[in-house]
Protein backbone atom coordinates (compact mmCIF):
# COMPACT_ATOMS: atom_id res chain seq x y z
CA UNK A 1 0.00 0.00 0.00
CA UNK A 2 1.48 3.30 -1.28
CA UNK A 3 1.51 6.37 1.51
CA UNK A 4 -1.22 9.04 1.54
CA UNK A 5 -1.07 12.59 3.35
CA UNK A 6 -4.28 14.27 4.00
CA UNK A 7 -5.01 17.70 2.34
CA UNK A 8 -4.11 19.29 6.19
CA UNK A 9 -1.01 17.31 6.52
CA UNK A 10 -0.11 18.73 3.28
CA UNK A 11 -1.13 21.90 4.46
CA UNK A 12 1.19 21.59 7.22
CA UNK A 13 4.29 20.78 5.71
CA UNK A 14 4.25 23.26 2.78
CA UNK A 15 3.57 26.22 5.60
CA UNK A 16 6.09 24.48 7.36
CA UNK A 17 8.57 24.58 4.26
CA UNK A 18 7.98 28.06 2.99
CA UNK A 19 8.39 29.64 7.08
CA UNK A 20 12.28 28.27 6.97
CA UNK A 21 12.57 30.21 3.80
CA UNK A 22 12.15 33.41 5.99
CA UNK A 23 13.81 32.01 8.66
CA UNK A 24 16.75 34.45 9.89
CA UNK A 25 16.42 38.49 9.79
CA UNK A 26 15.51 38.96 6.24
CA UNK A 27 14.39 37.19 2.97
CA UNK A 28 15.69 33.95 2.06
CA UNK A 29 17.29 33.26 -1.82
CA UNK A 30 17.13 31.11 -4.57
CA UNK A 31 20.74 30.39 -5.81
CA UNK A 32 20.85 28.40 -9.43
CA UNK A 33 23.73 26.60 -9.33
CA UNK A 34 25.74 24.20 -11.66
CA UNK A 35 25.91 20.87 -11.17
CA UNK A 36 29.43 21.39 -9.59
CA UNK A 37 27.62 23.76 -7.24
CA UNK A 38 28.63 26.70 -8.47
CA UNK A 39 26.61 29.72 -8.10
CA UNK A 40 24.83 31.07 -12.10
CA UNK A 41 22.47 33.72 -10.48
CA UNK A 42 21.03 34.66 -6.99
CA UNK A 43 17.14 35.86 -6.62
CA UNK A 44 16.11 37.08 -3.51
CA UNK A 45 12.38 36.08 -2.49
CA UNK A 46 9.88 38.61 -1.02
CA UNK A 47 9.88 38.00 2.92
CA UNK A 48 7.58 36.23 3.63
CA UNK A 49 8.35 33.56 0.48
CA UNK A 50 5.17 32.56 0.02
CA UNK A 51 2.19 34.34 -0.99
CA UNK A 52 -0.12 31.52 -0.15
CA UNK A 53 -0.17 28.24 0.53
CA UNK A 54 -3.46 25.81 0.64
CA UNK A 55 -4.11 22.46 0.24
CA UNK A 56 -0.01 21.16 -0.04
CA UNK A 57 0.53 24.25 -2.50
CA UNK A 58 2.46 26.95 -1.59
CA UNK A 59 2.07 29.72 -5.03
CA UNK A 60 5.49 32.11 -4.19
CA UNK A 61 5.28 35.37 -3.61
CA UNK A 62 7.78 37.62 -6.23
CA UNK A 63 11.68 36.44 -7.15
CA UNK A 64 13.72 39.39 -7.74
CA UNK A 65 15.89 38.85 -10.95
CA UNK A 66 19.37 39.15 -11.20
CA UNK A 67 20.59 42.00 -12.85
CA UNK A 68 24.33 40.49 -13.37
CA UNK A 69 24.74 36.72 -13.36
CA UNK A 70 28.14 35.35 -12.69
CA UNK A 71 26.97 32.77 -15.77
CA UNK A 72 26.83 29.10 -16.58
CA UNK A 73 24.58 26.37 -17.19
CA UNK A 74 22.33 25.63 -14.05
CA UNK A 75 21.03 22.49 -13.45
CA UNK A 76 19.23 23.01 -9.65
CA UNK A 77 17.97 25.75 -7.81
CA UNK A 78 18.75 26.30 -4.20
CA UNK A 79 16.16 27.76 -1.53
CA UNK A 80 17.79 29.16 1.09
CA UNK A 81 16.67 31.39 4.29
CA UNK A 82 18.58 34.63 5.01
CA UNK A 83 21.54 32.89 7.34
CA UNK A 84 22.41 30.79 3.55
CA UNK A 85 20.86 27.46 5.33
CA UNK A 86 19.79 25.23 2.85
CA UNK A 87 15.86 24.54 3.05
CA UNK A 88 14.96 22.64 -0.64
CA UNK A 89 16.91 21.84 -3.76
CA UNK A 90 14.89 21.50 -7.08
CA UNK A 91 15.96 19.82 -10.22
CA UNK A 92 16.13 22.52 -13.37
CA UNK A 93 15.96 22.36 -17.01
CA UNK A 94 14.57 22.62 -20.20
CA UNK A 95 11.14 23.02 -20.56
CA UNK A 96 10.48 19.90 -22.20
CA UNK A 97 13.18 17.88 -19.85
CA UNK A 98 10.73 16.75 -16.68
CA UNK A 99 13.22 18.76 -14.33
CA UNK A 100 11.47 20.78 -11.35
CA UNK A 101 11.93 24.15 -12.59
CA UNK A 102 11.77 24.61 -16.38
CA UNK A 103 13.62 27.18 -18.53
CA UNK A 104 13.77 28.31 -22.00
CA UNK A 105 17.75 27.70 -21.75
CA UNK A 106 19.68 26.52 -18.60
CA UNK A 107 22.92 27.91 -19.85
CA UNK A 108 23.07 31.62 -18.97
CA UNK A 109 25.45 34.40 -19.83
CA UNK A 110 27.96 35.74 -17.51
CA UNK A 111 26.70 39.35 -16.81
CA UNK A 112 22.96 38.35 -18.23
CA UNK A 113 19.98 39.71 -16.32
CA UNK A 114 17.83 36.54 -15.26
CA UNK A 115 14.20 36.59 -14.07
CA UNK A 116 11.16 34.27 -12.97
CA UNK A 117 8.58 34.47 -15.85
CA UNK A 118 6.47 33.61 -13.48
CA UNK A 119 6.30 33.09 -9.23
CA UNK A 120 5.51 29.58 -8.96
CA UNK A 121 4.13 27.05 -6.68
CA UNK A 122 5.31 24.43 -4.48
CA UNK A 123 3.32 21.70 -4.10
CA UNK A 124 3.59 18.89 -1.36
CA UNK A 125 2.47 15.56 -3.06
CA UNK A 126 -0.44 13.27 -1.52
CA UNK A 127 1.74 10.45 -2.01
Amino acid sequence: MSATIPNASRAAMIKALTDLFDAGAGAGTIELQTVGNTEVSTHTLTDPAAASTTNGVATMAAIADDADATGGTATKAVFKDSNGVVRLTLSVGLGSSGEDIKMTSNVIPAHAVVSFTASGTITMPAS
